[in-house]
């Protein structure tokens, strides 16, 4: 059973995530997994829960429990990383000719 959880501002739109755990226990990864259960039949999921997470750390930032806006800023940070992360992966990503051709490849 969590902690109790300091007082959450009321424009969340997860806020059954966030009551759902202790702050310490937020993280980028269980956010996903709450998100792709409240919204399975959505295409590209990862990149709709990453923003989603990232308006929902807009809105902690502003709580007024410091431990919650401590989370949320460290939690903004991963996620920006994991972005950067996917972006550039995606951008050295070449799966068939036509990406290749679109990407400059000129071994085709």
């Amino acid at each position: 059973m969590p902690k109790s959880i300091p007082p959450l501002p009321n424009n969340l739109r997860h806020k059954g995530y966030w009551t759902s755990a202790d702050v310490e226990s937020w993280s980028i990864e269980s956010f996903d997994l709450y998100w792709i259960q409240q919204n399975p039949r959505l295409d590209k999921k990862f990149v709709r829960a990453h923003t989603s997470l990232g308006n929902e750390l807009d809105v902690l930032l502003q709580a007024p429990d410091q431990r919650i806006v401590d989370k949320a800023r460290s939690l903004k940070k991963l996620l920006q990383v994991s972005l950067f992360q996917r972006r550039r992966q995606a951008k050295f990503h070449v799966t068939t000719p036509l990406d290749a051709f679109e990407e400059g490849y000129d071994a085709f």
